[in-house]
């Protein structure tokens, strides 16, 4: 006589198995993401964000070039050192623009936005608010990225209007 329970219970058992191993197939490989925490938020604000506006406003070339990595450092960076007129330009551009976001608003969006992988590299958007002195609004959009010796790095800038 066949047992059906005992059919159910193996058929069940064999189930919760195949999907167990095929979930760990699906993210075999992958890398999880965790959001930043407050103490790396303000450390990347205060020492590349905050230093990385304040040398666009006034053509700082040696920070610039610092807190630069990736296909910014290639664009950006050729102009920065073969450019005698960059740092000018860049004072004309940013020099007169007021930051508008704070240094804790800033952070609050670095910990909303940003991504730690569990190999202790990141990434993240940021839009940083700034107004132009005809009354108009800049935000200026950072892409960063940490590498894998720790450091935060900018690799993308776009005006957004």
């Amino acid at each position: 006589m066949v047992n059906f329970k005992n059919i159910v219970v193996g058929c069940f058992l064999t189930m919760c198995v195949l999907l167990s191993f095929l979930s760990g197939l699906e993210s075999f490989g992958q890398e999880s993401a965790i959001g930043i925490n407050q103490g790396e938020a303000s450390h990347l604000v205060g020492e590349v964000t905050m230093p990385y506006i304040t040398a666009l406003q006034t053509g700082d070339v040696q920070t610039l070039q610092r807190l630069i990595d990736g296909n910014l450092a290639v664009t950006l960076g050729t102009l920065l050192r073969d450019n005698e007129e960059y740092p000018n330009f860049l004072r004309e551009k940013f020099g007169k623009n007021n930051l508008l976001d704070t240094k804790s608003t800033l952070e609050q969006k670095v910990t909303e936005s940003f991504v730690v992988t569990n190999n202790a590299q990141g990434s993240g958007v940021l839009i940083v608010e700034m107004s132009q002195p005809s009354g108009g609004l800049i935000n200026l959009q950072l892409s960063v990225d940490k590498d894998k010796s720790g450091n935060w790095k900018v690799v993308d800038q776009k005006i957004i209007r």
